[in-house]
């Protein structure tokens, strides 16, 4: 069981006005004013993202004069290179510049980083682009702290527009544009965004400012901007940024354009995870399918491949490429499990100290913030997984917070022993030398110690009775997606309900067949990962869960998604 169940506070005079003036059920205004929804405009925005309820990018510093210069690079034809990060936001952020500046007749140069090389804009990437001879490079997903780069860069006269979302460091920047929410000078009211997102700002006000100028004709039309969003649904997504304001307006609409399969690779990789068309395509197939498959190759070295399917020219093209993410995330996922079971026993020793430091040699550094958020899961406190060079002292690291640790300033404090160090305050990236590691320990351990963990408590939604778990009130529920964080799924209170089967799937995850008691009719409801009370069938619990439509070979049904599980007050029946 995990802290007491408290039901979320909300107005009840705002929940009725919600149900008399838009016909609502009572759970779904109840859900809407939990999520701080408040009035009749902000439920039907909510429940009905557009395109229109985005702000303009008034107040976003640095977009003015990277439009006027990448527009005069559009029209004087001048080569520009677009690099991004090896992960999913930073892949979809230079898919959609090149898939933009393609389609309007621009020069450009793709490159992708790599994990071996480094992260960041490195300097290594600023060579190839003087190689290519580009005047312009848009940054994306990084560059905010390559200080060094941004300098070879500007030696050189490229001009660089970074796209990124990152911690600003106090450092004065030689970019010729940051466009960064966090940027001290920015005013634009919302700061959430991933870099995907910006990067459709971006492209969006050179389209308004070339349509303006006359630049497109009958021969060279306007691009649709639509189109583009389903790269950015697919990295606002993966990146787990709040899906909330612009975030939720981009990724719902991008969902929507995903769901149509227009990009051949996006088909060919749903097709080879047996996601059929009569499948939805959601947050949740971002999140478990194209996120990991999308990730894999950066995690093991190119992500080229990454942005390769996802600008896939055929059928065939998509196909091909794939098959080869197919295998390099099987690859990954036997790289991971090998590092998991290294890593375990590090951290179960570990389990009274403020934060969790495990570290190995031979690691594949591509999958330390993936054990770093499984440990997180598991010991419910900061982790930091750090993976050594077999052939050298020099390690990278991932880190994932808990309880409202910043881990960003965290690790300003322990700068002394990092070669380098970046990110944001949920999760972050840093290089460490060896003979650093055990003062490094001494010191995040103090850091986070110091800190106040916020309490971890289970709110729900709603109570509702076994039998308002039906088709209708799904659907309602349906429109509140996607679902992530700062916009998490509904969580509802059922009591009083009859075990009828219980099974441990896999020794983790726990299924159930239920029923109301003194009712009939029953359904099914799923716990992953689960490691609380295990009841039996006859046992009466209560339970907080997610109900949600299940498509499985053509049929759909309402799975219950458990949260959490506790025997009812008058025990088995």
């Amino acid at each position: 069981m995990m802290s007491e169940w408290s039901l979320r506070n909300t107005d009840s005079t705002i929940v009725q006005q919600l149900v008399q003036s838009m016909g609502m059920s009572l759970t779904l205004a109840q859900c809407l004013v939990g999520k701080n929804v408040t009035s009749v405009k902000q439920a039907t925005e909510f429940l009905k993202p557009h395109t229109t309820h985005l702000r303009p990018p008034v107040g976003m510093i640095g977009i003015e004069s990277a439009v006027i210069r990448l527009c005069d690079a559009i029209k004087n034809k001048e080569t520009i290179g677009v690099f991004g990060d090896y992960d999913v936001d930073g892949v979809t952020t230079t898919a959609l510049f090149v898939d933009f500046l393609s389609s309007i007749g621009a020069c450009c140069v793709p490159l992708i980083a790599q994990r071996d090389s480094g992260y960041g804009f490195t300097l290594k990437a600023v060579e190839h682009f003087v190689q290519n001879k580009c005047s312009v490079v848009i940054v994306g997903d990084c560059g905010t702290s390559d200080f060094d780069s941004l300098d070879v860069a500007k030696k050189h006269h490229i001009d660089v527009i970074v796209v990124d979302h990152h911690t600003v460091p106090s450092k004065q920047s030689s970019a010729f544009s940051l466009i960064n929410p966090h940027h001290q000078d920015s005013t634009f009211p919302f700061k959430g965004m991933a870099s995907v997102g910006l990067a459709f700002y971006l492209a969006a006000s050179i389209r308004t400012q070339l349509q303006e100028q006359c630049f497109f004709d009958d021969d060279r039309p306007s691009p649709n901007m639509r189109e583009l969003l389903d790269l950015v649904a697919i990295g606002t997504v993966a990146d787990l940024v709040p899906l909330v304001e612009e975030n939720r307006c981009l990724a719902s609409v991008g969902l929507t354009v995903l769901e149509q399969r227009k990009r051949h690779g996006i088909m060919a990789l749903l097709d080879h995870a047996n996601i059929g068309l009569s499948q939805p395509v959601n947050a949740k197939t971002i999140g478990w399918t194209i996120g990991p498959r999308l990730n894999a190759p950066g995690r093991l070295g190119d992500a080229k491949l990454a942005l390769d399917i996802l600008l896939a020219r055929t059928v065939e093209e998509g196909k091909t490429i794939a098959s080869c993410l197919e295998d390099i995330n099987k690859k990954r996922q036997e790289l991971q499990e090998d590092v998991w079971l290294q890593a375990l026993p590090q951290a179960q020793k570990q389990s009274d100290a403020p934060s969790i430091v495990v570290w190995g040699k031979g690691w594949a550094s591509g999958v330390t913030g993936i054990i770093a958020s499984r440990l997180v899961d598991q010991y419910q406190k900061p982790v930091f997984v750090i993976a050594f060079d077999s052939t050298n002292n020099q390690g990278r690291g991932s880190a994932r917070s808990f309880g409202g640790v910043n881990l960003y300033q965290a690790l300003e404090t322990c700068s002394e022993y990092l070669e380098r160090f970046g990110g944001h305050a949920a999760a972050a990236g840093m290089s460490i030398d060896e003979q650093h590691l055990e003062k490094f320990i001494t010191t995040i351990n103090q850091t986070i110690a110091s800190q106040t963990f916020e309490k971890d408590s289970l709110f729900y939604d709603a109570q509702v009775c076994f039998d308002d778990v039906n088709a209708t009130l799904v659907s309602e529920l349906e429109q509140l997606a996607p679902f992530g964080k700062n916009n998490e799924n509904v969580l509802l209170l059922c009591k009083q309900v009859l075990v009828l089967k219980s099974t441990l799937l896999k020794n983790k995850h726990l299924k159930l067949v239920f029923c109301q008691k003194k009712s009939g009719e029953s359904c099914s409801g799923i716990a992953f990962s689960w490691k609380g009370v295990i009841p039996k069938a006859g046992d009466c619990i209560d339970l907080v869960f997610s109900p949600e439509f299940n498509v499985w070979r053509g049929r759909k049904e309402i799975e219950w998604y458990i949260r959490d599980i506790v025997l009812s007050d008058n025990g088995s029946t």
